[in-house]
């Protein structure tokens, strides 16, 4: 009679769960149809708010242009100069 239970519990448990999976999987599928056709009943607003928004950016007016050299790698390395490797 134990045994039994087990089977019927086991076999419970296994309906269960692949209703879950087959419910999940057409709620997802119904759900990716709709989010397709969301975008293009907003396609006028998306126009009209990047149109104008960002203002023309010149290269003259980069202020990092003439930045300072302030590396300090540049100036750290005494053997810049070196003709030859003194290790050697």
């Amino acid at each position: 009679m134990d045994n039994k239970k087990k089977i019927i519990i086991a076999a419970a448990l296994v309906i269960i769960i692949a209703g879950l999976v087959l419910t999940g999987y057409f709620y997802w599928k119904k759900s990716g149809t709709d989010q397709a056709q969301t975008p293009a009943s907003g396609d006028p607003i998306n126009n009209a708010v990047t149109q104008g928004v960002l203002p023309s950016i010149n290269p003259e007016s980069n202020p990092l242009e003439k930045f300072p050299d302030i590396n300090p790698a540049n100036t750290a390395n005494p053997f810049k100069t070196a003709k030859t490797n003194p290790f050697q």
